[in-house]
């Protein structure tokens, strides 16, 4: 509850994002949080974990080490495989589309909220 009152007495709703610093010869280790579009509960079921799964499998630049799944987001930790992996935005645009077309329930679309203010 303390980053939430922080972030509102600066103004902020939202957590301020950065940059990734790469350093020569040091792994960068990412955590991402991942919203459901318009918070619908709709994560936390063991079809939407492996299509999730297998969607991060076919997102191969990047791993994924541990993560968290609820019903209306999922956090995750994330690494780029190589110095040249593919840019973070378009690795997780990738992976969401993946999932998003093999999702278990069609009702649910569209699946996810959108990426920097544009939708997915």
């Amino acid at each position: 509850m303390r980053e939430l009152v922080a972030m509102d007495t600066l103004g902020r709703h939202h957590p301020a994002r950065q940059d990734l610093r790469e350093v020569f010869n040091r792994p960068a280790i990412l955590f991402l949080t991942v919203c459901t579009r318009d918070k619908k509960p709709i994560l936390a079921n063991e079809a939407v974990h492996n299509t999730l799964r297998e969607a991060w499998r076919a997102a191969d630049s990047w791993l994924v080490g541990r993560y968290v799944l609820m019903p209306d987001h999922l956090q995750l930790f994330c690494s780029p495989m190589m110095d040249t992996s593919t840019p973070l935005i378009q690795w997780v645009s990738f992976w969401k589309s993946h999932a998003a077309r093999n999702w278990p329930s069609r009702e649910n679309a569209p699946v996810w909220q959108g990426t920097f203010g544009t939708p997915s």
